[in-house]
């Protein structure tokens, strides 16, 4: 009954993320709205596939790009009002993370948000038999994050920065920062 019952919603939200145009977009607003832990006046582009929805509060105005994948089991995801999140988005707070996109942020297509990692130290069993290591992301009000970018665990990225295309996000930022490259680095301050 279990496998039916996977079955049943794996082609429920696969035929929900193909309806296209205005009415694809209405149709998933529709749904998510009681899917999401808490949402209003979302859009959800075709091609997304989000999955454990009831970790997830998205607020009013939230865009989110085609072919993104938003995932959150046993974790907690939140994003803010009026956030744009570009096409192909890799968004996974799963294994005890937590995740926190602000208010009024902008971000490019391609982004790759993880907090957890995996755990490597015991060369006697294989990395993937080892667990992960949970870590926490909060991208604070008004960031703008260009394409290609990555974010990884036990990062704070504070309100008015801007983070280069194609850098590599992994520490704690200041204020309004532009931030660039691989590890990224505050090239100067903004205003």
């Amino acid at each position: 009954m279990h496998l039916i019952l996977n079955e049943i919603n794996e082609w429920f939200f696969s035929f929900l993320a193909i309806i296209p145009g205005n009415l694809g977009r209405l149709v998933r607003r529709f749904f998510y709205t009681f899917l999401f832990k808490e949402s209003s006046k979302i859009n959800i582009d075709k091609g997304c596939k989000i999955i454990a929805c009831h970790n997830i509060k998205c607020a009013k105005g939230v865009n989110i790009g085609m072919n993104s994948f938003i995932t959150s089991i046993e974790s907690q995801l939140i994003i803010g009002e009026n956030t744009v999140i570009g096409m192909n988005a890799h968004i996974n707070a799963d294994k005890g993370e937590y995740i926190e996109i602000g208010s009024n942020c902008i971000i490019g297509p391609n982004l790759l948000v993880r907090a957890a990692n995996h755990k490597y130290n015991n060369p006697k069993k294989l990395i993937r038999d080892q667990g992960h290591s949970s870590g926490k992301i909060v991208i604070e009000d008004n960031v703008w994050i260009g394409a290609n970018v990555t974010i990884l665990g036990n990062t704070y990225i504070k309100s008015g920065s801007v983070i280069a295309a194609g850098s590599i996000i992994s520490k704690k930022y200041r204020e309004k920062a532009l931030i660039a490259g691989n590890p990224g680095k505050v090239i100067r301050k903004i205003g």
